[in-house]
């Protein structure tokens, strides 16, 4: 399992600890597991419907870190 400790949401370094809110995705050796800092950006990211996304993920983590990022 890889772990992403870097809150997607709003792009900190998360304190991991028991009481840190996570989400896995995917399964096996390919999972990730990514720690959110709040429940609140858990949710967030949950919400984001990934397949509506399409071509489009670049824009959304812009959009939610406030960085334009070059690809």
């Amino acid at each position: 399992m890889r772990i992403q400790t870097t809150d997607p949401i709003d792009g900190k370094d998360v304190t991991v600890s028991e009481r840190a809110p996570f989400v896995v995705e995917g399964s096996g050796e390919d999972a990730l597991k990514i720690y959110f800092n709040s429940d609140e950006n858990r949710q967030i990211y949950l919400d984001v419907e990934t397949e509506a996304l399409g071509g489009h993920s670049v824009e959304l983590f812009n959009r939610t870190t406030a960085t334009a990022r070059e690809m």
